[in-house]
């Protein structure tokens, strides 16, 4: 039954281990975890368990037909033109073969594995971290709907999810959903509240924002990755047969068709990181087959043992340029960094070896600077470094350093590579200051910028009482 279990594998990214010498950041270079399971680099095949008798609810308007499952914690089952007969076997869109399918939402942390006392993993999921979906877990056990609402114009819908691996152990959060419909998409609003009684800051891994999985018709899958988006330029192909792939879009887009090109769009505002695969059968099979197409956006996210994390996308109906055109019609990505960390960390983190003050964020990321080898990442972007001539950082160092690193990568560096720096003078006595970074003296400043990242202080080997105190990341004081 193939999760998106390259989401857990991707995370070696941030919980592997990194090659530092002082000053000087090389290629930055990981280990492969040893707990992946034999095979391929996606998932074990675990046949489905029974799944609960099915309770569903439906919202429409004409165009498109959506419907959630309350015996499977409200995820959404059941996706489909308004006009398509309920009868057809071939109707449903969405996959169902096992509750770690729907479109739903899932959520990863540490610690790995994780398996409470008293608790039963399945075999198959012995090395899967903490994971609460919305359906239910491998064994069967649907998730518990807490709250649910149909007005006929939006689904709200409260669950008490489990853990994927688990048989029956609740995870220790809460998930809202608010669904509703406008022309030929589906909007989508979650929030994740958590309240685990583990307090233990764990590295960031990578979200399913949602996941989405449909029938095997639907295995062509599309994006656009070049380097002129929104100009209406050749779209990519993704093959990723048998396995889940990393894809950096660059017009925050996937699109899963059938061989006449209709089929759904998965759309997040500002986002570029996306994953897709196809598992089974290509081509052929209905919403309990095991054939399945699955793509979805995603963050690098830290999440708090009591975070409140919120975010929100589209489910877009229609042939490959409807899709398209309607991505097009929506804001565009942002042009340049405009980091400011009001309430949250803006999806910012830190290679293993970092941990702020946690959550609530209320105006600035607090980071102490407790080692000598700490950098904070952002999310996946595009931007064209010439129309950035400055960046400005407002921030509090409480440092015996005198400089930080601004870092960056460009299309097809695999990390932070040595020659993508720009290093600027701080004064470490703890009071905040606004620091412009004149990009124009950088050297590699050019073309297009996929990533930035900070190191903070440069030579500090860390100690009680070191911070750094980050407030915003802008092209404007």
């Amino acid at each position: 039954m193939p999760r998106l279990r390259l989401i857990f594998l991707l995370a070696v990214l941030l919980v592997g281990c990194y090659e530092y010498e002082e000053r000087v950041w090389g290629p930055i270079t990981y280990s492969t975890p040893t707990n992946t399971p034999p095979g391929t680099v996606g998932e074990p095949s675990v046949p489905p368990a029974p799944q609960p008798k099915a309770d569903p609810t439906f919202l429409s308007n004409g165009i498109v037909r959506v419907g959630i499952d309350l015996a499977r914690g409200g995820a959404i089952t059941f996706l489909a033109p308004a006009t398509a007969s309920l009868l057809s076997l071939s109707t449903n869109m969405v996959n169902n073969y096992d509750l770690g399918r729907q479109i739903q939402a899932s959520f990863y942390s540490g610690p790995s594995p994780y398996v409470p006392p008293g608790a039963q993993i399945h075999p198959a999921w012995s090395y899967m971290s903490w994971n609460p979906i919305q359906s239910g877990d491998v064994f069967g056990n649907g998730a518990r709907v807490l709250d649910f609402r149909n007005d006929s114009t939006q689904l709200y819908i409260k669950t008490e999810p489990t853990q994927w691996a688990l048989n029956n152990v609740r995870g220790q959060a809460t998930f809202e959903t608010w669904i509703s419909l406008k022309d030929n998409a589906v909007h989508v609003r979650c929030r994740l509240t958590n309240n685990r009684p583990d307090k233990t800051q764990y590295a960031a891994l990578p979200q399913e924002l949602p996941a989405v999985y449909l029938n095997a018709p639907y295995y062509r899958i599309f994006s656009y990755n070049g380097l002129k988006p929104f100009t209406n330029d050749a779209l990519t192909r993704i093959q990723s047969r048998g396995k889940t792939q990393y894809v950096q879009t660059t017009e925050n887009w996937v699109a899963m068709v059938n061989e006449q090109n209709w089929g759904l769009g998965v759309w997040q505002p500002d986002q570029y990181d996306f994953v897709a695969g196809t598992y089974g059968p290509e081509g052929t099979g209905f919403e309990y087959d095991f054939g399945t197409a699955n793509a979805g956006p995603t963050y690098y996210e830290i999440l708090d043992h009591n975070i409140v994390y919120e975010y929100t996308y589209a489910l877009v109906l229609g042939n490959l340029e409807d899709i398209r055109k309607w991505v097009y019609q929506q804001p565009r990505p942002s042009a340049g960094p405009n980091y400011r960390f009001v309430k949250d960390r803006q999806h910012w983190h830190f290679y293993d070896f970092g941990r702020d003050t946690g959550w609530p964020i209320e105006g600035e990321i607090n980071l102490p600077l407790d080692r000598s080898d700490i950098l904070m990442t952002g999310p996946g972007v595009l931007w064209d470094a010439a129309s950035i001539p400055k960046i400005y950082i407002r921030a509090a160092f409480k440092t015996d350093a005198r400089q930080a690193r601004f870092r960056w990568r460009k299309p097809g560096d695999p990390e932070y590579l040595a020659d993508r720096v720009l290093d600027f003078p701080i004064i470490g006595d703890g009071e905040y200051r606004t620091y412009e970074l004149d990009m124009s003296r950088a050297r590699n400043w050019n073309g297009q910028i996929t990533v930035i990242g900070l190191e903070p202080a440069l030579g500090e080997r860390g100690g009680p009482g070191k911070f750094l105190k980050l407030q915003a990341i802008t092209t404007t004081p």
